[in-house]
């Protein structure tokens, strides 16, 4: 008898170890995917910011030099790898409003030295006006 319920009793661990490991790899896959989906169309360059004309969309991520009051201001960084980043020497100036969605933190993640992937409508008067912000700290290295 006791044989029947210690057969049962590692047939049920094994069954939990395969779906944790199952579910622990649908995890990391899931966000390595949605890493590379809003990193991969960023502004990397002057050029790009330059030529950006007012009401076109912009991509880019940016190292926050400072933060307040809805506004946002950085250095934009240049895409080394699908994780590391190397600062340019362009600046980016960000406005963001309550409409605006963050991904993977919120408004209070934004300060100095925070990294960011920012998508938006370039304004008139030059500034990025946020439809989505993700918080990339802690994510990607930046040199």
């Amino acid at each position: 008898m006791k044989t029947k319920s210690s057969s049962r009793l590692a047939r049920w661990i094994g069954l939990i170890v395969v779906i944790v490991a199952v579910t622990l790899v649908a995890v990391w896959s899931v966000e390595v995917r949605a890493m590379r989906m809003q990193t991969a169309a960023a502004a990397s360059d002057n050029d790009q910011l330059a030529k950006a004309q007012p009401g076109s969309q912009l991509k880019a991520v940016v190292e926050l030099t400072s933060t307040g009051d809805g506004k946002a201001e950085g250095l934009v960084l240049d895409k080394q790898s699908e994780n590391a980043y190397r600062r340019s020497n362009a600046t980016l100036q960000i406005d963001f409003a309550p409409a605006t969605k963050f991904v993977m933190g919120s408004a209070g993640d934004l300060r100095k030295d925070a990294v960011v992937h920012v998508t938006g409508t370039v304004a008139q008067n030059r500034r990025l006006e946020a439809s989505q912000i993700v918080i990339l700290t802690g994510y990607v290295s930046v040199d």
